[in-house]
């Protein structure tokens, strides 16, 4: 994880703790204030999101390396299992829209890993902006801080790029999209999408 967050110079990396919300809500809203005119969080935001005080520090971001497939795409499955008619994807479909992708490097595929196990991960385009095309954390990792610790990263790769934008995509869940807000995200465009039985 300090390779990744290298570019923080002179910067310290540590776990949040139960002293340190009311400072981080304090820099939260100060932010939000000036981005869009008024505050956004509360405490409990916080709170809730790391349930505080047991905050999840036994995390390592990394990218990939050669034989995380199967378990990367293990750990995308389980993540979107819930998602209603949504057909499982192969080893070999998974490959080609990520590592077999043209131009594709390491860097592009984040992983976070727990005791050993990848629980997270976010695959990234490079294209004029960083686009972040796959997203997820293992559904019993969930609510310990590791999504919005690989979204830190990414943010932070598209800023030493010079982007000025970083953007995903996500369904209707409004606790996905109250997620993706609460750290500055904000919705460009929506869709609907409509379907008939035959």
């Amino acid at each position: 994880m300090d390779d990744l967050l290298a570019p923080l110079h002179g910067l310290t990396l540590r776990a949040l703790t139960a002293d340190d919300v009311d400072d981080v809500v304090a820099l939260a809203n100060t932010c939000e204030m000036h981005d869009v005119g008024y505050p956004m969080w509360e405490r409990e935001d916080l709170t809730s999101d790391f349930r505080l005080p047991d905050v999840d520090v036994s995390l390592d971001l990394r990218t990939y390396r050669p034989g995380d497939d199967e378990e990367a795409l293990g750990m995308l499955e389980d993540a979107f299992a819930e998602v209603p008619g949504r057909p499982p994807s192969t080893l070999a479909t998974w490959r080609a829209m990520t590592i077999e992708r043209d131009g594709f490097v390491p860097d592009d595929l984040l992983l976070a890993e727990h005791e050993g196990e990848i629980v997270g991960g976010a695959f990234l385009i490079d294209s004029d902006q960083i686009w972040v095309d796959k997203f997820a954390v293992r559904r019993d990792h969930r609510d310990r801080g590791i999504a919005r610790a690989l979204l830190q990263v990414t943010l932070q790769r598209g800023f030493d790029r010079g982007y000025t934008q970083t953007s995903l995509s996500t369904d209707s869940d409004r606790s996905a999209i109250t997620f993706y807000e609460k750290i500055g995200m904000y919705v460009r465009e929506s869709y609907t999408h409509r379907a008939i039985d035959l």
